[in-house]
């Protein structure tokens, strides 16, 4: 069964986003692990106080982007990244 945090944390593909995206950023001890669910995760990331809004809206950009990247596989025969 897909779940949000199957979808958005933990499926092959939101993990290589998540992975690469954080340790860009040089937050990789923020990847999400195993078996973790969406709500924990979000509400456990040590935001710092100055950077938190800019960061949580980085974050439901890629929220949104892998959301839009599974509709479009599903319903328009996209590719798989």
């Amino acid at each position: 069964m897909e779940t949000v945090s199957h979808l958005l944390l933990l499926c092959v593909t939101a993990r290589q986003v998540w992975m690469s995206l954080l340790a860009d950023l040089g937050h990789a001890d923020w990847v999400p692990v195993a078996d973790s669910r969406l709500r924990d995760w979000w509400s456990s990331l040590p935001l710092p106080r100055r950077a938190r809004k800019d960061l949580r809206t980085a974050i439901i950009l890629v929220f949104w982007t892998i959301w839009r990247h599974r509709n479009d596989v599903v319903f328009n025969g996209g590719q798989m990244t």
